[in-house]
C-alpha cells in the first residue's frame, strides 16, 4: 500500500552540504594567476565576522545593566567604528555577495535569496587573496548562504547548513557555537605562519528568535540575548586566534547584512523595506595597521568593505573589479575623509521576486534619504531619524536633485553579467528550458508601475508567516506518538482547522494578488496538508511557473499528483526536483518508498545508494540516511525481498522488471 500521505507531504529536510571551493593554489598558479605574493611582512591574517539580522542600535547598546555586545565592544575600542553604515540591501545573500565582491547588488546581479546564483565571472575578496598566498576558509551559518548560490568562489574550504522553508522561505540555520567549531578546527589545522582569509557568518539573531538558556535568561528581550550569544562567540573565536598566535598579525570586521524592522513601519522582518531599522548596520574595523579608538559619523556603505580587506593585506587596488567605491580607510589606516558627501545606493527587489510587488531603490546623500518605490518618500535623518515624516510632498525640488543622483548611481554602476544559471548539463537544461525554467525565476520589470505598493500589501506577510508556522505544527504533530487516540484526535482537528482558516486568508490574499508566486505556493502547500490534493495541483503547478527553480514547491506537487493517481506525473516531477538540488535526501526517500511500494525492489535499492551518495559522510543528514535506508530494507525483507548490494546496481537507474 501506498506510503501515508503525511509522510511523503512536505519532509523536513536538512542539509549539510559537503565542504565545497577550490583546492589551496600552487605557488605557480597563484602566480600565473596574480603576480608576485605580497611580501611576508605585509601578510596579515584577515577575519570577517558577518552578523545577520542585526541592527547597528543593539551593538554597543546596554539592557538590564550589562552590555550586549562587550566583545564587539572591545574590538570597537582598539579600531574603527563606523556610525552610519548602510546595508546595500536588505536581505541576506544580495546583501553578502555586496560585503564579498565590493559592487552594489545593481552591478553583480544577485537581487534576492534563492532566485539568483554569483557566476564565476565574480570576483571575490576570496579569490583575490587566495592567489596570492592567503589561506581562505568560509564557515556560514544559513542555508541561504550555501555554497550553490555562488559565495565559495576562492575558498579552500566552504561549510554551510541548511534548509530551504516552507513557501519560499529559507531561514534554517546551524548555531554560533557550531559555525565557530569549525573555523577553529580548520584554522588549528593551519601552519602557525600561514596567513589566512577567514568569514565566519553567524545566523542566530534572525528569527524566531530563541537565544540558548543562559541567554535567555540575562535579556529580557530575545533578540537581545540571540545577539548576545553570537557576540559572545566573536570573542571566543578572537581569543582562540590570539591565544594560539600572539604574535600574529590580525585584521577583526565585523558587521551585519542587514537590520530587522521589529514592527516600525509594519514590517515586523526584513526584505521589504529600505528604512533604516533594516538598512543601518554596525561596522567595525579592528586590528595590525587599524588606527585606533576612532568613531566616523560619514555615511557608508557595505559595498566598501572589500578594499580596506585588499589594501590591509598588502594588496593593490587592481586584485579587485575595477573603479571601486571611495575607500573607508587610508593606506595609513585612519579614515578616509572625501571631499564632498558620497552617496550610498541601496535597494530591495525581494518585494517583486517574492510577492510581485514594486521593488524599492534610493540613496542616502549626507543627511538626506530618498526611498524611491511606487511614489517618492524623501527623509531628513538629522532630524527625523526614525523616518517618520516624509517630507516628498514639501520639497520637491530636493526630491528631483536626489533622483538625478540616484539614476547617476545605477548608470555609475551596470551590470556586470556576473549572474549565472545553475549547473545543469545540456539534456537536463533542455528539458528545463522547454518549461520556462531558466529564465522565468528572475524575469520581468520590477519597477513596472502597475505593480502593487508594499506599503499596501504589508499586512499580507503576518498571514504568510502564520499559514508557514502552522504547517511546521502540522509536519511536528504527524511524526510525534500522540499520547493517546483522544489527544491524537484533538490535536488533529485543531491543526486542521488553524490550516482552514489559513487557506481562506491565503485565498483572499491571492484574489487581491493573482501574480504573487509566495502565496501561490504556500497555498498550494496548505491545501495538499489538508488533503485537498485536486485543489493543490493547480495552484503548484502555477507557483512553479512563476519560481521554476523552487524544489519546495515541486515536492509538494509530486506528492499531489501521488495522491491523485498521476503516478507518473509524479516521479517526474520529483526526478526534477532532484535534477535541480541533489542535496536533498528527502527527495531520494520519496522515490525509493515509491518503488517499494510499487515492487520495484532492484530500482528502490538504486534510489536508496543515490541517497546515502547524496549527503556527506559523518554529517547529521547521513546519519538520518542510515535510519531511513535501515527502515526502508526492513520493509523490503518483510515483503520478502533481499535488497540489492550497492556495488551490484548500475550506475544508471534500472529500468522496470
Amino acid at each position: 500500500m501506498p506510503a501515508p500521505a503525511w509522510l511523503l507531504l512536505l519532509l523536513a529536510l536538512a542539509v549539510v552540504p559537503p565542504l565545497a571551493g577550490a583546492a589551496p593554489p600552487s605557488e605557480a598558479a597563484a602566480a600565473d594567476a596574480a603576480g608576485p605574493a605580497a611580501p611576508e611582512a605585509s601578510r596579515p591574517s584577515l577575519l570577517l565576522v558577518t552578523l545577520d539580522t542585526t541592527r547597528a542600535d543593539r551593538v554597543g547598546a546596554r539592557r538590564d545593566g550589562r552590555p550586549v555586545t562587550p566583545s564587539i565592544d572591545a574590538l570597537a575600542k582598539d579600531g574603527v567604528v563606523f556610525e552610519r553604515a548602510l546595508a546595500a540591501a536588505p536581505v541576506t545573500l544580495p546583501s553578502h555577495a555586496t560585503i564579498l565582491t565590493g559592487v552594489y547588488p545593481c552591478a553583480h546581479g544577485v537581487r534576492d535569496n534563492g532566485v539568483f546564483r554569483l557566476g564565476p565571472e565574480a570576483r571575490l575578496v576570496s579569490e583575490a587573496l587566495s592567489e596570492r598566498g592567503w589561506r581562505s576558509g568560509a564557515f556560514v551559518g544559513a542555508y541561504v548562504l550555501d555554497a550553490r548560490f555562488g559565495l565559495d568562489q576562492g575558498f579552500e574550504v566552504y561549510t554551510a547548513s541548511g534548509t530551504a522553508g516552507i513557501g519560499n522561505v529559507i531561514y534554517a540555520e546551524r548555531p554560533a557555537h557550531r559555525v565557530v567549531d569549525d573555523a577553529i578546527a580548520w584554522l588549528g589545522s593551519l601552519p602557525p605562519d600561514a596567513p589566512f582569509f577567514a568569514w565566519v557568518h553567524l545566523f542566530d539573531p534572525h528569527a524566531p528568535f530563541a537565544p540558548p538558556k543562559a541567554w535567555r535568561a540575562r535579556f529580557e528581550d530575545p533578540y537581545d540575548g540571540e545577539i548576545a550569544f553570537a557576540d559572545d562567540q566573536v570573542g571566543r573565536l578572537v581569543s582562540w586566534i590570539r591565544r594560539r598566535d600572539p604574535a600574529r598579525e590580525l585584521v577583526v570586521v565585523v558587521t551585519a547584512d542587514h537590520g530587522e524592522g521589529l514592527g516600525a513601519h509594519g514590517e515586523a522582518s526584513h526584505g521589504t523595506f529600505l528604512y533604516q531599522d533594516t538598512m543601518h548596520v554596525p561596522l567595525v574595523i579592528s586590528g595590525a595597521g587599524v588606527a585606533r579608538g576612532v568613531r566616523s559619523s560619514a555615511p557608508v556603505s557595505s559595498a566598501q568593505i572589500a578594499p580596506p580587506l585588499i589594501a590591509l593585506a598588502g594588496l593593490d587596488g587592481e586584485a579587485l573589479p575595477a573603479a571601486p567605491l571611495p575607500a573607508l580607510l587610508t593606506p595609513e589606516g585612519a579614515v578616509a575623509t572625501p571631499a564632498e558627501p558620497e552617496a550610498i545606493y541601496l535597494e530591495s527587489h525581494t518585494p517583486y521576486h517574492a510577492h510581485r510587488w514594486h521593488a524599492y531603490r534610493g540613496l542616502v546623500w549626507g543627511d538626506h534619504k530618498l526611498i524611491r518605490g511606487r511614489e517618492a518618500e524623501l527623509y531628513d535623518l538629522a532630524a527625523d531619524p526614525g523616518e517618520t515624516t516624509n517630507l516628498a510632498g514639501a520639497d520637491p525640488e530636493r526630491v528631483a536633485r536626489l533622483e538625478g543622483r540616484l539614476a547617476a548611481l545605477v548608470s555609475d554602476h551596470p551590470p556586470l553579467g556576473w549572474v549565472g544559471a545553475r549547473d545543469l548539463d545540456p539534456g537536463e537544461r533542455d528539458l528545463l528550458q522547454t518549461l520556462g525554467y531558466v529564465e522565468a525565476s528572475a524575469g520581468g520589470d520590477p519597477y513596472a508601475p502597475d505593480l502593487p505598493d508594499p506599503r499596501e500589501r504589508i499586512g499580507d506577510l503576518s498571514v504568510e508567516w502564520q499559514a508557514i508556522q502552522d504547517l511546521e505544527r502540522f509536519q511536528v504533530q504527524n511524526r510525534r506518538p500522540a499520547a493517546s487516540a483522544w489527544q491524537a484526535e484533538r490535536e488533529e482537528r485543531a491543526a486542521r482547522a488553524a490550516l482552514a482558516t489559513d487557506a481562506e486568508a491565503l485565498a483572499g490574499i491571492l484574489a487581491a494578488n493573482p501574480s504573487d508566486p509566495t502565496v501561490t505556493g504556500l497555498l498550494g502547500g496548505v491545501e495538499a496538508a489538508r488533503g485537498r490534493y485536486a485543489e493543490a495541483i493547480p495552484l503548484l503547478e502555477r507557483a512553479l511557473a512563476f519560481v521554476p527553480g523552487d524544489t519546495e514547491y515541486r515536492f509538494n506537487l509530486a506528492t499531489a499528483y501521488h495522491q491523485t493517481g498521476r503516478v507518473d506525473d509524479a516521479i517526474r516531477e520529483m526526478k526534477r526536483a532532484i535534477a535541480d538540488d541533489p542535496t536533498q535526501p528527502g527527495y531520494y526517500r520519496w522515490l525509493a518508498t515509491h518503488y517499494v511500494d510499487a515492487g520495484e525492489y532492484r530500482r528502490a535499492s538504486w534510489w536508496l545508494r543515490a541517497m546515502a551518495e547524496a549527503v556527506p559522510p559523518k554529517s547529521a543528514d547521513a546519519r538520518e540516511v542510515e535510519h531511513w535506508t535501515a527502515l526502508i530494507e526492513a520493509d523490503m525483507r518483510r515483503r520478502g525481498h533481499e535488497p540489492a548490494d550497492p556495488a551490484s546496481l548500475p550506475v544508471k537507474e534500472p529500468g522496470p522488471p
